[in-house]
C-alpha cells in the first residue's frame, strides 16, 4: 500500500497545482443555453455549438439542446456546427451571472469529404461529473496511422488502454480483462463485437458518428460489468439528398456506404452500409505462388452489412430501427503431402444478428424519454480435427525421414509394433477425431430511458429486462494415445465432451440526479438495482461523481462507484476460460465486485492545448475462477550417469502432491489496480490549424491474489507511453506517425522438464506407472513451469512501434478522393508476443522459441465520396 499512498499524495500534489493554475477564477461570466435545429424545425443530436475564439463549446444532447457554462460576459459569436450543413454564426450577448437563451438554425448545404474535417473541441463540458472519459472522432479512429481503420484499435492510443497483443483488437482497460468491459452499439448491448476472429471490431468507421470510452467511475445507467465501457452511435443518415455514399477499398477489404433522405412523408434518413475482406480472394493466391501456403487452406474472411433508419413522424418523435449481420469463416485442410507429419482440419462459420428499434419522445427541450427493444444472436459451429505433436514424438524429422527409418526395422519390430495398435506405415502423432464445437447467444432486451431537467437538477432514470439464452456444445474424440497422456497428468480445465445450456433473466433499475450549485459545482449520485436470474439475487450499486470548474479553463472531478458483473456464457469470447455454470456450485457463487476510487483534473493551456491528470484505484473482489483441487500425480527424476533420452534413465515413478483445475466456477481471488496518467492533447478549435494528436504517459499497477500469492495480472504493464501527431501540410496531403512503448507483459517462464508418466498394464495384467515413450522407445517430456508461485514471474521485453500514414486528397471526376499509404512498424521491431518451450530431443535440453508480432506491415487504400 506505500506505493498507492505515494500515487494518492502525487495526484494531490499535481491537482494543487492545477488549481494554483487557476488565478482568473473571480472573472465574470454567465451561460448561454438553446436548441440547435434543422431548416424544417427538427432538433439536431451531436451537433457542436462553440463560442467564438475560445475553448467554450458543448454538443447537443439527445433533445437537441445544449448549455455552455462560465462564459466571460460581453458579446460574443456562436458558432453551430453539423456534419453535412453548412456552419451557422450568430450573436449573442451574455450579462454576468445571467442564462441567455438561444434557437440556432442549421441549413441543409452539402459539405464534400474534405470540408468535414472542421473540428470542434473535443473538450468535456465542465457540468459532465463523469471523470475517465474520452471521446474520440470516428475521423480519428479511420485516420489513426496503424490502427486498419478499426475503432477498437485506435483506442489502446489512449492512456489506460491497452492490447493483449497486436493480432487482436479487443481492450484491456486500467487493470482489467477484455471480458471486464461493457461494449454498447446505438443502446444495444453487443457480446461479441470482433471480426476475423479477433482481430478487427465489428464497428464501421464510416457510419460512426459518436465513440465514448469511459474507463472508470461509469455513472449508474451502465452495469453488469467491472471495468469499462465504450459506447459507439452510429450516425442517423443523411437527410438532405436523395442518395449520396462512400467507396473505401484497401488491399485487405472493401466497404461501400449509401445513404440517403426518406420519402417525404417520413422525414428522416437512412443508412447502408456493406464491408467484405478478401484476404482469400487476393493475398491466397499470392502466397500460393510464394510457396508460402500449401493445402487445401482458405484465409479467414467476413462480410456484414449494417443498416439505419431514422423516422421522424411528429417534430417531438422519432423512431430508429438498425439492423446488422455478419458472418466470419475460414476453412483450413494441411496437406497430406506436408513434410512434417502433423496434420489439421478446420471448418468454421460465425455469424452475429442484430436487430432493435427505439422510439424517442421529445415533447420540450427539458425532458426526454426513450424506449429501446433489441435481439442479438451470436452463433457458430466449429469442425476440426488431425494430428499434431510430432516434435513432442520424435524431435525435428520429416514424414518421409521417419517412415524411411520405419521401414527399415526388422519384420519382427514392425509387427510387434502393429500388435500394439501402431501402424509403421502411417506413424501416429497426438490425434483428434470428429472434434466439434458450437454455441448459440442470444438475448431479448427490452428498457427505457428518461431525462428531465429540472431547475438545477437533471434526473434520470431507467428500467430494462434482459432474457438471455445460452448454448454451449462441445465434443472430441482423442486417440488412445492422448487419452493417456492426459489421464496421467492433472486434471483438465476443459472436458472431452460438453453440452451446456442456460437460460436466464437479467433486470436492472437505476435512478440519478445531477445537482447543480451554481456554475461552479456540479454533484451526481445514482444507484443501481440489478437482479440476475442465474444466481437468483439482486445487487445495489451506489455511484457518486462531482464536477467542479475552478475557472472556466480548469475542471476537478472525480467519482466513487460499487460494481457488479455476473457470470455468464456470453462473457467467455473475451474471458477465454470456460466455466460449467450448470455445475452445482453455481447456487454458492457471488457475482464479480469492483470499487472505484477517481481523481481527476484537465486544464485549457491555450486555446488549443489541454492537459489532463488522472489517478485511479479499483479494488477487485469475489473474482470467478476455476475450481483448485489437491490432488497427487506421479512424476520421475533423472538416474545419476542414466541416459535422460530413455525410460532407464529416470527413476520408478512415485507419487507427489499435485493440484488440479476442473471447470466448476468459485470466487477465489481478489485484486487491485491502481495508477496515474497524464495526456497532453491538441484540440483545436477548427481545421485551420494543420497540427493535432496527443502525447500521454500512464504509470499503472494490476495485481491478482489467489491462494495466499500476489502476482502480476496478465496484461499489468508498468509504464506505457503514446505520440499520435497528425499534420496537414497543405490542402492535398496529411501526414500521421503514431508511437506506442510499453514496458513488457508478464509470463510465467518453464522450470525444467520431466518426463510423462503413463499407466501401463505389466505382463501380471496389473496398470503400473511407466515412462511414456514413441514408437522408437525413446522417453516422451513435458515441460514443467512451476506451481503458483512462479505465475508470471518473469517479464517479456519492453514494446515499442511506430506507425506512419500519408493520405492524398484529390477531385477527380468531380468526385472527392483520399488515397493513403499506411505503414505499420515503420523500423520493423521484432515485438515478442510470448516464449514457447520445448525439449530437443537430439541434446535433451530445454529450448526457447520466441513468438513475435506483427513485422513492418505496408497497405495502400482510398475512399471516395460520390
Amino acid at each position: 500500500m506505500q506505493t498507492v499512498s505515494r500515487l494518492i499524495v502525487v495526484t494531490l500534489v499535481t491537482l494543487v497545482a492545477f488549481a494554483a493554475l487557476a488565478a482568473d477564477a473571480t472573472a465574470q461570466t454567465g451561460a448561454v443555453r438553446g436548441v440547435v435545429r434543422d431548416g424544417e424545425g427538427e432538433i439536431l443530436v451531436s451537433a457542436t455549438v462553440q463560442i467564438e475564439g475560445t475553448t467554450l463549446g458543448a454538443l447537443t444532447d439527445a433533445a437537441g439542446t445544449f448549455r455552455i457554462e462560465r462564459v466571460p460576459a460581453g458579446e460574443h459569436w456562436l458558432i453551430a456546427r453539423m456534419i453535412g450543413s453548412e456552419p451557422v454564426r450568430q450573436k449573442v450577448t451574455v450579462r454576468a451571472g445571467e442564462t441567455v437563451a438561444v434557437t440556432i438554425a442549421l441549413g441543409s448545404g452539402s459539405v464534400g469529404l474534405r470540408e468535414i474535417e472542421v473540428r470542434a473541441s473535443k473538450r468535456q463540458e465542465q457540468s459532465d461529473t463523469r471523470p475517465s472519459v474520452t471521446r474520440i472522432e470516428p475521423r480519428e479512429a479511420k485516420y489513426l496511422p496503424g490502427a486498419a481503420e478499426d475503432v477498437l484499435r485506435s483506442l489502446r492510443s489512449l492512456p489506460g488502454v491497452l492490447a493483449p497483443n497486436d493480432f487482436s483488437a479487443q481492450l484491456v482497460v486500467r487493470g482489467s480483462g477484455p471480458d471486464q468491459n461493457l461494449i454498447v452499439l446505438d443502446d444495444i448491448e453487443i457480446f461479441n463485437p470482433y471480426r476475423l476472429y479477433g482481430l478487427i471490431s465489428m464497428f464501421n468507421p464510416e457510419t460512426i458518428a459518436d465513440i465514448t470510452l469511459l474507463t472508470a467511475g461509469f455513472p449508474a445507467n451502465y452495469g453488469d460489468r467491472l471495468s469499462a465501457v465504450l459506447d459507439v452511435t452510429n450516425r442517423e443518415g443523411e437527410r438532405d439528398e436523395a442518395l449520396t455514399g462512400t467507396l473505401n477499398a484497401s488491399v485487405t477489404n472493401a466497404n461501400l456506404v449509401l445513404e440517403g433522405a426518406l420519402p417525404a412523408g417520413l422525414k428522416g434518413g437512412w443508412l447502408l452500409s456493406a464491408r467484405r475482406t478478401y484476404y482469400d480472394l487476393i493475398a491466397e493466391p499470392i502466397l500460393r505462388s510464394l510457396d508460402m501456403l500449401e493445402g487445401d487452406v482458405a484465409l479467414p474472411n467476413f462480410t456484414d452489412v449494417q443498416f439505419k433508419a431514422l423516422m421522424r413522424p411528429a417534430p417531438e418523435h422519432s423512431i430508429v430501427v438498425n439492423a446488422l449481420l455478419n458472418r466470419d469463416g475460414t476453412e483450413l485442410h494441411s496437406s497430406a503431402e506436408r513434410e512434417q507429419i502433423d496434420s489439421i482440419s478446420v471448418v468454421d462459420q460465425s455469424y452475429n444478428w442484430v436487430a432493435g428499434a427505439s422510439w424517442r419522445y421529445a415533447p420540450n427541450e427539458r425532458f426526454l424519454t426513450k424506449t429501446i427493444a433489441s435481439w442479438y444472436q451470436n452463433t457458430g459451429e466449429t469442425e476440426f480435427g488431425g494430428e499434431g505433436g510430432s516434435r513432442l514424438f520424435y524431435g525435428d524429422i520429416t514424414r518421409d525421414s521417419l517412415i524411411r527409418i520405419l521401414q527399415a526395422l526388422p519384420p519382427a519390430i514392425r509387427d510387434s509394433l502393429r500388435s500394439r495398435g501402431i501402424d509403421p506405415d502411417d506413424p501416429p502423432g497426438l490425434g483428434i477425431d470428429d472434434g466439434n464445437a458450437a454455441f448459440n447467444f442470444r438475448k431479448y432486451s427490452l428498457a427505457n430511458r428518461t431525462s428531465a431537467a429540472i431547475g438545477d437538477h437533471l434526473v434520470e432514470a431507467g428500467v430494462g429486462i434482459d432474457l438471455i439464452r445460452t448454448w454451449f456444445e462441445f465434443s472430441s474424440k482423442p486417440d488412445s494415445m492422448l487419452l493417456a497422456l492426459r489421464e496421467a497428468g492433472r486434471r483438465s480445465g476443459f472436458p472431452d465432451s460438453i453440452n451446456s445450456e442456460v437460460d436466464f433473466p437479467r433486470a436492472h433499475a437505476y435512478v440519478q440526479d445531477r445537482i447543480g450549485f451554481g456554475d461552479e459545482l456540479y454533484v451526481q449520485l445514482g444507484a443501481r438495482l440489478d437482479y440476475y436470474g442465474m444466481l437468483d439475487r439482486s445487487y445495489a450499486s451506489p455511484r457518486a461523481s462531482f464536477s467542479w470548474a475552478v475557472d472556466p479553463l480548469t475542471t476537478v472531478r472525480g467519482a466513487w462507484g460499487l460494481y457488479y458483473q455476473s457470470p455468464g456464457y456470453e462473457k467467455l469470447i473475451d474471458g477465454q476460460t470456460f466455466f460449467d455454470l450448470t455445475s452445482p456450485e453455481i447456487a454458492s457463487l457471488r457475482p464479480e465486485r469492483s470499487m472505484h476510487y477517481v481523481l481527476g483534473a484537465d486544464r485549457m493551456l491555450t486555446d488549443e492545448w489541454q492537459v489532463k491528470l488522472e489517478g485511479y484505484y479499483k479494488d477487485f473482489d469475489d473474482l470467478i475462477v476455476q475450481q483448485k483441487l489437491a490432488g497427487t500425480r506421479y512424476v520421475s527424476t533423472q538416474v545419476p550417469g542414466g541416459n535422460p533420452r530413455y525410460p532407464s534413465g529416470w527413476s520408478r515413478p512415485v507419487l507427489e502432491p499435485s493440484d488440479s483445475v476442473t471447470t466448476v466456477p468459485v470466487n477465489g481471488a481478489t485484486g487491485e489496480a491502481y495508477g496515474m496518467e497524464v495526456m497532453l492533447q491538441k484540440i483545436g478549435s477548427s481545421g485551420d490549424s494543420p497540427l493535432s494528436g496527443w502525447v500521454s504517459y500512464a504509470l499503472a499497477w494490476a495485481n491478482r491474489h489467489r491462494d495466499g500469492i500476489t502476482y502480476p495480472f496478465n496484461f499489468d504493464q508498468r509504464h506505457t507511453v503514446n505520440v499520435v501527431l497528425n499534420y496537414r501540410a497543405n490542402d492535398w496531403l496529411e501526414l500521421g506517425a503514431s508511437f506506442r512503448y510499453g514496458s513488457g507483459y508478464p509470463y510465467t517462464p518453464a522450470t525444467g522438464f520431466s518426463p510423462i508418466i503413463i499407466m501401463r498394464r505389466d505382463s501380471t495384467g496389473e496398470d503400473r506407472p511407466a515412462v511414456a515413450t514413441n514408437i522408437f522407445g525413446e522417453a516422451i517430456f513435458r515441460v514443467d513451469r512451476g506451481g503458483i508461485a512462479a505465475v508470471n514471474s518473469e517479464r517479456l521485453p519492453a514494446y515499442h512501434r511506430l506507425d506512419l500514414r500519408a493520405t492524398v486528397y484529390t477531385d477527380w471526376w468531380g468526385l472527392d478522393w483520399s488515397i493513403y499509404l499506411d505503414l505499420v512498424n515503420a523500423y520493423n521491431r521484432s515485438n515478442i508476443i510470448s516464449r514457447g518451450y520445448r525439449v530437443d530431443r537430439e541434446k535433451i535440453e530445454l529450448t526457447t522459441r520466441e513468438v513475435a508480432m506483427l513485422p513492418i506491415l505496408p497497405t495502400l487504400g482510398f475512399a471516395v465520396r460520390f
